[in-house]
């Protein structure tokens, strides 16, 4: 991949245990939206539980990921990114993969990085693959039912 971008992190898992709360906390979300920029933000993490942001960039180009020995760097390309809009950071290690949604309980993208500085507040920026483009990768669609 050397010299060409990316623009999703994103895999399939299969659950354990078939039983999942699809109605926390903002309801069942169905739909997906391309963010502009602005957008009040939440998502639930293994880590950091459940947190709210707001999108402070769209269409972010070169957004680099160090991936250990095996992977290197990689590069991403039209990505979204978020700051915390409390005092702790919006996203820490474990909460990869996590459903990033508006606050009216829309899809806008796929958490897969984050840095532990910069951001307003200095608790660190997260960086999120849009949605509509990681269904798209996976051949997947968002439950509805």
């Amino acid at each position: 991949m050397a010299g060409r971008t990316a623009t999703t992190d994103c895999a399939l898992a299969l659950l354990d245990e078939a039983e999942v709360e699809l109605d926390y906390p903002v309801g069942r979300i169905t739909t997906t939206a391309v963010a502009l920029g602005g957008e009040s933000v939440g998502k639930i993490g293994r880590t950091t539980g459940t947190t709210a942001g707001r999108v402070t960039a769209i269409e972010l180009d070169d957004v680099a990921v160090g991936y250990g020995d095996g992977l290197g760097v990689l590069r991403f390309d039209d990505q979204i990114e978020v700051e915390p809009t409390q005092d702790a950071p919006f996203s820490l290690g474990g909460d990869s993969g996590s459903l990033v949604y508006r606050s009216d309980g829309v899809a806008l993208g796929l958490l897969f990085a984050g840095s532990d500085r910069g951001g307003q507040n200095g608790y660190g920026l997260t960086y999120v693959n849009p949605i509509d483009v990681v269904l798209e990768a996976l051949g997947v669609r968002l439950v509805t039912g």
